[in-house]
């Protein structure tokens, strides 16, 4: 059987209200610039990237203006998390970069606010191919994360995204740590919408790899079902669980259980906007399947969809240039 991987799933970005910010003054109060947030997070939520990033942007300016710094921080943090799911990487990497920056001059290198801008920069440079980045910066976002009053869902979604990082560079026993340790911040999650479904991608992945088959089977399985159960119907995370599942029993060579799961996840993620690099990757799997079932002419359909993809890969469109010296500083 041919050299492997599961696919992982799609790495978690972040973004939080202003609650629990250091207060400021000035001609916009706090619950306002929380509104702001608030609103915007809505509007990305129904893919009106371009109404959220004017908001932010706005909201932004207006508090450098001021001279409200934090708000300031605040606002490019939220803004970035934005332009990287409206994939606008450069702007989102620039955005993010400045929001660490202004923070570690405000608060000190070792600020609690600094984790949600260092983890979606990590997960920006995960999604870039950029592993050591991604891997430093998002351990940094974890040590803090612990360091200060984080709440445990915030601590569960930046392990299982450092587990990632260690996942791709094969580190399998730092990965398995890091799954682990976030299964034990999800059993503090009082929310039954927020389960543990990318512990368990990781985890099954790790097992896999590890030629645990029956076990990987059990746990991604398991994966699909929270996101069933907590996700709404159409969400992009569904469809990347019933691929991996659709990869996992073609490489098992279980191929009548993988065709119809390698159908459903096209659908989906023809009917929902998945992460660039997941979609391209299954794709080709899709296309070495449909080759081994004697279906050439699909195969090179599948090929030239996912080429196509290729061209709006992150690796080809996030800066390879060093970030700001004071984002370095502050993810030593």
């Amino acid at each position: 059987m041919r050299s492997f991987e599961i696919l992982l799933s799609t790495i978690t970005m972040f973004m939080l209200s202003a609650q629990g910010m250091r207060a400021s003054s000035g001609v916009l109060s706090e619950p306002a610039y929380d509104k702001i947030v608030r609103d915007a997070q809505r509007f990305a939520d129904d893919n009106q990237f371009a109404r959220a990033e004017n908001m932010l942007a706005n909201a932004a300016a207006s508090a450098a203006q001021q001279n409200k710094g934090d708000w300031e921080a605040t606002l490019l943090g939220c803004l970035g998390s934005v332009y990287e799911r409206d994939e606008k990487y450069a702007e989102a990497e620039s955005a993010l970069s400045r929001s660490i920056d202004q923070w570690t001059t405000l608060a000190g290198p070792n600020a609690y606010e600094l984790v949600a801008p260092l983890g979606n920069l990590g997960g920006l440079y995960y999604k870039a191919g950029q592993f050591a980045r991604a891997e430093k910066i998002l351990a940094r976002a974890v040590a803090l994360a612990f360091e200060s009053d984080h709440i445990a869902l915030v601590r569960a979604k930046l392990l299982i995204n450092l587990g990632d990082v260690y996942f791709v560079e094969h580190k399998d026993k730092e990965a398995r740590e890091q799954a682990e340790k976030g299964l034990e911040q999800y059993a503090l999650v009082n929310d039954p919408r927020q389960g543990p479904g990318s512990a368990y991608a990781l985890l099954g992945s790790l097992q896999f790899r590890a030629g645990q088959f029956a076990e990987a089977e059990q746990t991604m399985r398991r994966a699909l079902t929270v996101w069933e159960s907590t996700l709404k119907a159409g969400d992009a995370r569904i469809a990347e669980a019933v691929a991996n599942l659709a990869v996992f029993y073609s490489a098992t060579e279980q191929y009548e259980k993988a065709k119809p799961l390698f159908a459903r996840a096209k659908a989906m993620f023809d009917a929902v906007t998945g992460d660039t690099g997941f979609v391209q990757n299954f794709l080709l799997e899709y296309a070495g399947f449909e080759r081994k079932e004697g279906q050439k002419k699909e195969a090179k359909e599948l090929e030239k969809d996912a080429g196509k993809l290729a061209m709006n890969n992150p690796y080809n469109r996030i800066s390879s240039q060093v970030i700001d010296a004071s984002a370095l500083r502050a993810s030593r």
